[in-house]
């Protein structure tokens, strides 16, 4: 009797785990870092309950931040007037924005602005990018655009998700099938946003700087990503008050700085390209990686 009861109990835990996704998971101010990958045939691994994905292997680049704000006094709110959720990015795509329309059946995708570049509106066909309740297995069959683009989007896993610099635990996935090709979004549950999309010939990330330990675990080996790179050097697990040293192949000191938190960047946009060594010290010891800037 107490093996069944603990078995009844666990299989309730399970399906408590089952993260759902309702519209009081979207919050305003959230920050990310935004990277993004080169690479080909990815294996975005298998669907199912309770996965651990892993995307580590990649070679990431910065390419810039995101916020999430109101549309109210943006760029381009008069463009998107039904809009009440907005991402606004820097960086390579600064001066962008992406508009959304949410309430309590679904998430639709309206449209997405850049200055200098032009507005690229769904209106009035806009795309449905999630619906609520959004639960494990829910299938979304909807077309956008002017065209009636046919897409099919399935919520086909949940588990954890290990990249570069660190473990999201409380992950969705979205498989996209549209146009003959297959596609894949990995969300954060609550709060509610894209961590891992992949592209064709490549995949983009986000780290959002302001989670709990529940829901981010950082990596906790030293490493830099990426490596090569042509400006900047992402370190991460390194502990807070670490002093950095580069130096180049004579030894001589080109650069020296403290960490603050356990995540840091080293960079070298103002150095010319070559192999610099670069040296980490913390807790009584030391820690020497070899980083290449092209």
């Amino acid at each position: 009797m107490k093996n069944h009861l603990l078995l009844a109990l666990l299989a309730t835990a399970a399906l408590q785990a089952q993260p759902v996704v309702n519209p009081n998971n979207l919050i305003m101010d959230l920050n990310t870092e935004a990277f993004f990958a080169e690479v080909e045939n990815l294996d975005p691994g298998p669907a199912g309950a309770n996965r651990n994905w892993n995307l580590t292997n990649l070679d990431l680049i910065p390419v810039g931040t995101s916020t999430t704000t109101s549309p109210v006094g943006t760029a381009f709110e008069n463009s998107f007037p039904t809009a009440n959720y907005c991402s606004a990015t820097t960086g390579e795509f600064q001066g962008g924005y992406t508009y959304f329309r949410y309430d309590n059946q679904s998430m639709e995708l309206l449209g997405d602005a850049f200055t200098g570049i032009g507005i690229f509106s769904f209106d009035p066909n806009p795309r449905t990018y999630i619906t609520f309740p959004y639960t494990y297995n829910t299938v979304i069959n909807d077309t956008y655009h002017a065209d009636n683009i046919a897409f099919t989007a399935t919520y086909d896993g949940y588990g954890s998700l290990t990249v570069p610099f660190g473990t999201y635990h409380n992950v969705i996935r979205q498989k996209i099938e549209e146009l003959g090709t297959t596609n894949y979004v990995w969300f954060n549950a609550n709060p509610f946003f894209p961590i891992a999309q992949t592209t064709e010939g490549g995949i983009g990330l986000m780290r959002a700087t302001n989670l709990s330990a529940q829901q981010f675990t950082p990596s906790q080996t030293i490493s830099v990503w990426p490596n090569p790179s042509r400006d900047v050097f992402w370190l991460e697990g390194v502990p807070s008050q670490s002093d950095i040293l580069v130096c180049d192949l004579k030894g001589q000191v080109v650069l020296q700085a403290q960490t603050q938190t356990t995540s840091a960047s080293v960079d070298l946009s103002g150095f010319a390209s070559g192999v610099y060594v670069l040296k980490i010290d913390a807790l009584g010891q030391q820690t020497i990686k070899k980083i290449v800037k092209y």
